[in-house]
Order: structure tokens, then sequence, then C-alpha cells
């Protein structure tokens, strides 16, 4: 007989972080004998282990929907209907809380069309419903994950420029700033704007740039490993002087508060925060000037006795703005920092090369070349790096860390 009415969404729980699989079950009663499963308990018991099985499925998802925000929570339910092999045939959201992202339920979805679900035959439709939690924290947020953001292309060509938001105070609770992955597309620029209540530094990890300002204001090109600091309100337009390949950098805003037009363009904050500027920009500020940092002139200094060496970009001295301090780290293969807090700094890692674990209390987070890495100020920490490469960090203070005593291998 094919059992083919839905399965009803009530009891077990099966927990992983941030998810539960609900999956129907039966009350258990003590028999004098033992008595055979019915036909439906036998179903039920087919989705918890097809459930079980592909429990990682469903976390990635999740994990991957973290990277844009924290607050997803509530429950999504699939109808999901078996075909020949006791293969998924077809896959269909019947309800949907509304924290939850479209983005998170199409990934649930993919997921549940390779899954085999042993024990019911074809024809069976059931409902699987799904539970997500809301997170507290974050401490790593892969760029892959990110969702892009910006114009959008038109057919064949590529849109002026498009962004992904690293950290910011939707997705890791950032309180001091905020971190974007930029790319402008060839012979391609992000048109005049300011931000009127952040400074910001970009720093090239791609191609060649340049940045114009107001009138009287030379151009600054810019290359792989260079930072420039562009002050509050100052009127600038970032432009990509390459014509075949994209200018890829980092946007990193102190405070907060730029990023939220790409959330959300329509926002007046947003928009007032990011202000584009149509016909004369006016003048930069009173005293306002951009600062340029050389990554290939800059002089690589010894640190963790020797296991490290850091090259220095950006800090008050050279920008007079104590919200922020931006160098280039390179700990060599098994180095460790002991554990240690950042008093009223929180810490922003973007992992070059490399990779290593920092742990957070008592767990620890894996961490990869592509990856941003946000520890909250005065949050104890430990980090240890891969024993078979070095490992390069652009690391960000915000506001400023006091400046360290040079250490001596």
């Amino acid at each position: 007989m094919i059992f083919s009415s839905k399965i009803p969404s009530w009891f077990c729980r099966l927990a992983m972080p941030g998810v539960a699989l609900l999956l129907a079950l039966m009350p258990s009663f003590a028999f004098a004998q033992p008595q055979p499963p019915t036909e439906a308990q036998e179903v039920m018991a087919a989705v918890e282990k097809t459930l079980q099985r592909h429990a990682g499925d469903v976390h990635a998802c999740f994990s991957k929907a973290l990277a844009d925000r924290l607050d997803i929570s509530g429950k999504l339910e699939l109808e999901v209907t078996v075909g020949a092999g006791r293969k998924v045939k077809d896959v269909t959201i019947e309800s949907k809380a509304a924290s939850i992202t479209d983005s998170l339920a199409a990934c649930v979805v993919q997921a549940a069309k390779s899954w085999q679900i042993d024990g019911i035959e074809a024809g069976a439709s059931v409902v699987l419903p799904f539970n997500f939690s809301s997170q507290a924290a974050q401490f790593v947020v892969s760029l892959q994950d990110a969702p892009l953001r910006g114009p959008q292309a038109k057919g064949k060509t590529l849109p002026p420029f498009q962004v992904k938001i690293l950290i910011d105070p939707e997705n890791v609770r950032s309180r001091n700033l905020s971190v974007t992955h930029l790319v402008v597309s060839p012979a391609n620029r992000v048109a005049m704007h300011r931000h009127p209540g952040s400074a910001k530094v970009l720093y090239m990890l791609k191609g060649n740039a340049r940045v114009l300002g107001p009138k009287g204001q030379d151009p600054v090109k810019l290359a792989e490993g260079d930072a420039i600091y562009i002050p509050k309100g100052f009127p600038h337009v970032i432009e990509n002087m390459g014509r075949q390949i994209s200018a890829e950098m980092l946007q990193v805003f102190s405070p907060s508060g730029p990023e939220k037009v790409y959330r959300d363009p329509t926002d007046p904050t947003a928009r007032a925060a990011f202000e584009v500027l149509r016909g004369d920009p006016g003048k930069a500020p009173e005293g306002a000037k951009l600062v340029v940092a050389r990554g290939q002139n800059s002089v690589a200094k010894a640190t963790l006795g020797g296991k490290a060496s850091e090259q220095l970009l950006m800090d008050p001295s050279l920008t007079g703005d104590a919200s922020f301090s931006i160098g280039l780290v390179q700990y060599q293969p098994g180095a460790f920092v002991p554990k240690h807090a950042n008093a009223g700094s929180a810490e922003f890692l973007w992992v070059v090369s490399g990779g290593g674990i920092v742990k957070v209390g008592a767990e620890d987070f894996p961490f990869a070349a592509g990856q941003a890495v946000h520890i909250p100020a005065d949050q104890p920490q430990s980090s240890s790096f891969k024993k078979d490469e070095p490992t390069i960090v652009l690391q960000v203070y915000s506001p400023a860390l006091a400046p360290k005593p040079e250490t001596k291998p």
C-alpha cells in the first residue's frame, strides 16, 4: 500500500546548532506484548532517518544565511513528493516564517531535491518542518557566502560595481566599524559621493584603481597592497583604471553606517550616510586630506617573539583619526597568539592567505583565505595558525590600539 497522506508536523525535535528538525512521532505506550509498528510509524521513522542523514545539508544552508544576518528564526515547512527509487521528485514550500530569508528557503529546497527517503514508496507526500533559531553571535564570515549587492547586470553587460557586506551590525553585531568587499568592473566607477559621518579606508586586493576628489585634488592611483584613508565628508570617486580586469578592494568604515545603503537603497538614513553627489561636489572639509600607504614601501617589524611581522599601514599618527588602525601581519607556520582581550577595541581580520583557528570561550572557529574574522571589544580570544604555510591577514582595530613596543626576535 502506498502511504499518500501528509505527515503532520508535531512533537519530536532533533537538535543541531541553530536548527531543529521537527518530525512526527506517535506517542509510545507500554504493551504486554511488543506490537508491530503501524504504517504511519514506519513512514515517520524513515523520514527521521533521512533528516538525520541530511542534517548537515540544512546546517550548511543556515550557516550561509547567517553570513548576511543573525536574526533568522522561525519555521520552514517543505512538502516533499517521493518518486521512483525513493528519490525526492518534487519539493514545494508549504509555509515560511517572515524572518526566514528567501535564499535560505531556496537553499534547503535545492538540497532536499537530492535526497532519497528510504522506507517511503513512490507517490508518497510528506511534510518536512525545520525550525531555525536566531544566533547571539558569530565570528567568521566567508566572502563566498555573503549575498551580492549593488547594481544588477543587464544581459551580458557587467554592473559598474557590486558589493558584499562582510562585517556590520546585522551579521556580527559590530559596534564600531563595518567592512565591505567592493568589486568595480573594468573601465567603471563608483560615482562621486561622500560619507558625512564616517571615515573610510580602501585596501586594494586586486587590480588597479584611482581615487578622484573635488576640484583641485590630484588623482591618487592605487595598486595591489596599497591603502588610502578618506576622511569624513570628503567627496570622492572610485575608478577602475583597468580595461580588462575588475578592481577588488575592501572598504572599512568607521563608524558603521554607509554600508546600510547596500542593504536598502531606499532607506533615508542609509542614503544620508552614503550621499551621492550630483553636479558640483563642492570642496573638501576644512583641513581634510587623503592619506596613502604604499604596501611595497611599508617596513615590516617583528612581533610575537619573531613568530610574526607587521607592516603598519594606517594609524592615528598618520591620519589624525583615532577611530581605527590598520596593518598587514604575516604569521609564521605554527605561530600561536596566547589568550588575550583587546580592551575597548574590536578586531577585524581579512585572511589573505593561510588560515588557522580562533578560540573564543571554549569553542574553536576555523578560518581560511577569503574569510573575515570579527572579535568584539573586550572578548577573550586566542589564535593558532596553520603549520604548513605562513598566514597573512589584514588586521584592523577599531578604535585604534595604543602602539605596541617593538619585540625583538
